[in-house]
């Protein structure tokens, strides 16, 4: 697949049609196949219909923007470091999948009575469930919009050494976030993209707790493009570098 297209087409849907999606057996190939940012960080996705849904998220499904979809995809992790973003990581990577055909997802994040949905979906006692996603056929067909809410690049980058990966940093800049927030800053050097976590005032006040997926989600953006672009496989790694705030690096 093209991901670099799925980048373009891929948009938040909150109106779906109420059909599933074709085959659950096609939907977890896909899911068998996503690479995480950590290997040894054990993680599941769960497919579950809409009347589960209504009854184990009540609060969060149907409320956030009024989307209603006939399946859902319950990301759940054992909780050990940077488990969020590897949560978002290979979450935004499945998200990119369907989008490449045709097929809309939202993320949604909320409270969840954890307890509970572990004993009815029979989920691991060491895995907990972590975010939402809504996944289905949307009402308008997914395109290319141009006029999408962003910050602007300048705003974003910290520092930059070269020009080499700005086609890269167009398509990071389509990652969707909580609030829109993109709550992120980059450094560009030769051989590397830095990220660092910059949530901002409002984002830290209504939605800090889903920082750490919003990260994985950007990273999984900058380490597909690069694969798409430069025909290479880059390393993600923590460098030591002795600011709280910075969170990975992509190098290439």
């Amino acid at each position: 697949m093209n991901y670099i297209e799925a980048m373009k087409k891929r948009i938040s849907v909150r109106k779906y049609e109420q059909k599933t999606y074709p085959s659950c057996a096609i939907l977890k190939e896909k899911i068998k196949n996503l690479i995480p940012l950590n290997k040894n960080i054990k993680y599941r996705i769960d497919i579950v219909d809409k009347n589960t849904m209504m009854d184990l998220f009540k609060g969060i499904v149907g409320n956030y923007g009024k989307i209603t979809s006939p399946n859902y995809l319950l990301i759940s992790s054992e909780e050990k470091e940077n488990y969020q973003m590897n949560c978002g990581f290979v979450g935004e990577q499945l998200a990119l999948k369907l989008a490449y055909e045709g097929i809309g997802t939202c993320w949604i994040g909320g409270k969840i009575d954890k307890k509970l949905v572990n004993e009815k979906l029979g989920i691991e006692k060491n895995m907990t469930p972590q975010i939402l996603m809504a996944v289905g056929y949307p009402k308008e067909k997914l395109t290319f919009k141009t006029d999408r809410k962003r910050k602007s690049l300048n705003r974003l980058i910290m520092s930059k050494e070269t020009d080499k990966f700005d086609k890269i940093m167009d398509l990071v800049m389509l990652s969707p976030s909580a609030m829109n927030s993109q709550p992120w800053n980059f450094e560009i050097l030769e051989d590397r993209i830095r990220v660092y976590e910059n949530p901002g005032v409002m984002k830290k006040l209504l939605a800090n707790h889903l920082n750490g997926f919003d990260i994985g989600i950007v990273l999984s953006h900058i380490y597909l493009a690069t694969c798409e672009k430069f025909k290479t496989k880059p390393k993600i790694e923590k460098e030591e570098i002795e600011d709280k705030n910075y969170k990975m690096s992509v190098i290439i």
